[in-house]
């Protein structure tokens, strides 16, 4: 089942794309805003770094109502606000075939960007944030395999519980049709949870005659360095301590008009996944910006 792991990541950890979220800041007054819908189908479940996934009952992830949001403020400072929304989560116990559903709020956060440098094509700035938790870390329902006697192998969590924050260092450069970016960071976590070494590297394509359809791989990483006191969590939801993932998100955005955009992007990862489920996250946006 190896090859499970070409396809995996877990939703709730997914990271905004750099076009959004990068070294370039609105102009004072105008932004950018998005709502989005995300489907994670879970395949296999990574419980311990390195071991093959164990099979357990049907399970589904849909976060409605997810948004992102970004203003300008000042001259290169800008400040934003993303939450997951409505979060979703449906579980099948292969015992008896029953599905449990659950539900949670996505832990809002708050970003604040100055980008201290443009000169040229070349764009730097600095980010600190703050999530709160959205739903307590309190496990909802064992995860049980289908494997002779139906072990336990999990606890689905459908929220964090607990308060996060740090800082990124976002840099990248426009080449006309064409954008790099990249970045890197460190979360925080209270309930001596693990503290994260978080980054991403991003590349853009306008395509068409009038560039309205742009291409997008994002490569992003997430890795706690375990340093926490708190015990590790094995959640299908990748809610909890110690999920760690690297993956690749590739995505397609349409500008309808000059200021309404809509957006489809399918996630999978290409190294080990720990402590989630499997499974490809499908995500589809309306986007606009102003003025």
């Amino acid at each position: 089942m190896r090859p499970l792991a070409l396809l995996v990541l877990a939703g709730a950890m997914l990271l905004p794309s750099l076009a959004e979220a990068g070294p370039w800041t609105p102009d004072p007054g105008a932004g950018y805003a998005k709502v989005q819908a995300r489907w994670l189908p879970g395949i296999g479940f990574f419980a311990e770094p390195g071991a093959e996934p164990q099979v357990y009952g049907i399970y589904n992830e849909v976060f409605l109502g997810g948004f992102y949001a970004e203003v300008g403020l000042a001259p290169r400072t800008s400040v934003s606000i993303a939450s997951d929304g409505v979060r979703l989560f449906f579980l099948q116990d292969p015992r008896d075939k029953s599905v449990s559903s659950h539900a949670s709020f996505g832990e809002p956060t708050l970003t604040v960007t100055l980008q201290p440098v443009q000169a040229g094509r070349f764009a730097l700035s600095v980010a600190g944030f703050i999530r709160v938790p959205g739903a307590p870390n309190t496990p909802v329902a064992d995860v049980v395999g289908i494997a002779d006697g139906h072990p336990v192998i999990g606890e689905l969590r459908v929220g964090t519980g607990i308060l996060e924050g740090g800082g990124t260092l976002s840099m990248g450069a426009g080449l006309g049709r064409l954008y790099l970016a990249g970045s890197v960071g460190a979360l925080a976590r209270g309930g001596g949870w693990d503290s994260v070494l978080q980054w991403s590297a991003e590349a853009g394509l306008a395509v068409g005659m009038l560039r309205r359809t742009q291409l997008r791989l994002r490569i992003a990483g997430f890795h706690p360095l375990k340093n926490g006191t708190a015990p590790y969590h094995a959640s299908p939801s990748g809610i909890g301590n110690g999920t760690a993932y690297t993956g690749f998100t590739l995505e397609v955005e349409r500008w309808l008009t000059e200021r309404l955009a809509a957006g489809f992007s399918i996630a999978g990862a290409f190294a080990p996944v720990v402590r989630q489920t499997g499974g490809p996250v499908i995500t589809g946006y309306l986007a606009v910006k102003w003025p």
